[in-house]
């Protein structure tokens, strides 16, 4: 399966929304807003979704094999990192590290 990147739209804030990415799959299928999350332990993907009726969140796309998603989070993070300053990555760093010294301050 061919996936490749067609677009990603970053955000420069604190929040830990990073930037949303638009794949293509097999030159077929354009599949918008996989996001790019910062989480505590690093950054990680995470698919599209919509809020229902009941206003709980679902996934709109999803990925049958593990295999799939893999090749989707590894291409979707190289992406994003490929184009990054080194400032950029001292940023997410140093926003790491802010939240694991919030979670020390927590535990005490």
């Amino acid at each position: 399966m061919e996936i490749e990147v067609y677009r990603i739209y970053r955000f420069d804030t604190d929040r830990p929304l990073k930037a949303f990415v638009d794949i293509v799959v097999n030159d077929v299928l354009l599949i918008k807003g996989v996001r790019v999350m910062q989480g505590k332990s690093g950054l990680f993907v995470a698919m599209p979704r919509e809020q229902a009726k009941d206003n709980k969140w679902y996934e709109s796309v999803r990925c049958l094999t593990t295999d799939t998603r893999d090749n989707i989070i590894k291409v979707v993070l190289d992406a994003f990192m490929c184009d990054m300053t080194k400032e950029d990555i001292e940023k997410l760093n140093k926003g790491m590290s802010n939240a694991d010294n919030t979670e020390e301050d927590e535990e005490e």
